[in-house]
């Protein structure tokens, strides 16, 4: 048995917070001579209601959860979690874009599409600020990503079709959104979006590199 002073140093709690725990009846330890005494038991139960608190749960939400082991409320957290994890992994997202760009960007959609930053990196601030004067393009630009690789699923198991997706995708680059770039540089701005997005899982991006790569060299070899 330990007392609440022993407590609140092994698990760095406060024991203004301890007592509220006892108060609430969340966490009740045995008392003697007005004394609390932790035991095994209260310690698990504390990690167990710390754990909750990091999970963002409230005092009343955990003390349901214990008493009545109501997990609909661990489902619904963890709903909010992912929620959350989304976000923070967008905000990393952008201030890795922004630290690469050295500069703040022209409007929001340059950082939420995948493609801005390589884009820019590659043919230049010029061509890619007349890009993004095109708002309507760059509104349609995810859903046009969306609908490249869902068509990329469905027939990537088909070189023929694969190729013609490549080409099409090429053709999105330089006649929808006016870029002057050369398969070579396209191949580039892809295969980097690529690494930086959550498109194709490990297995399908080496298909989808594969396939750009015979693209590009079939076009270079056609000029030589």
């Amino acid at each position: 048995m330990k007392k609440v002073s022993e407590i609140s140093k092994e698990f760095n709690v406060s024991i203004r917070t301890l007592h509220y725990y006892d108060n609430f009846g969340l966490l009740v330890p045995e008392k003697k001579n007005g004394v609390r005494f932790y035991s095994a038991e209260d310690e698990n139960k504390l990690k167990i209601i710390l754990f909750y608190r990091e999970c963002d749960l409230s005092l009343l939400e955990i003390k349901t959860l214990i008493d009545k082991s109501d997990f609909k409320l661990l489902e619904q957290k963890r709903d909010e979690l992912i929620s959350k994890r989304n976000r923070i992994n967008e905000m990393i997202m952008f201030i890795d874009e922004i630290s690469t760009l050295k500069r703040h960007p022209s409007s929001i959609k340059e950082i939420t599409n995948p493609f801005g930053v390589i884009i820019r990196q590659i043919v230049g601030d010029e061509q890619t600020n007349s890009v993004y004067k095109s708002l309507d393009k760059m509104d349609a630009y995810p859903k046009k990503l969306e609908a490249i690789f869902d068509r990329f699923q469905k027939i990537k198991d088909n070189p023929d079709e694969l190729h013609q997706l490549i080409s099409d995708y090429y053709s999105y680059f330089t006649v929808d959104l006016h870029m002057d770039i050369i398969p070579l540089k396209f191949g580039e701005i892809v295969k980097d979006g690529l690494k930086t997005s959550n498109y194709l899982n490990k297995e399908d991006s080496t298909i989808f590199t594969l396939a750009l790569d015979e693209f590009t060299s079939n076009h270079k070899n056609s000029l030589e």
